[in-house]
């Protein structure tokens, strides 16, 4: 889907909501992973990557910290 431009700011603020609204961990996470996975071309490694940071945020469940 292509965005007009007249619907740029609007737009970044819906999104800049939805990252206010997320937990400070699940924010952390997604953004380790971005930028680990940002210039990889290698579907093995940005998996792992996902794994790590999915089982990190299982053990902060498992320990019964807010996300």
């Amino acid at each position: 889907m292509t965005l007009p431009a007249k619907h740029y700011v609007s737009a970044g603020l819906h999104i800049a909501g939805q990252l206010a609204a997320a937990q400070p961990l699940q924010v952390r996470l997604t953004r380790q992973m971005l930028a680990a996975n940002a210039l990889s071309n290698d579907a093995e490694q940005i998996m792992r990557t996902e794994s790590r940071a999915f089982v990190e945020m299982l053990k902060s469940l498992k320990q019964d910290k807010p996300l």
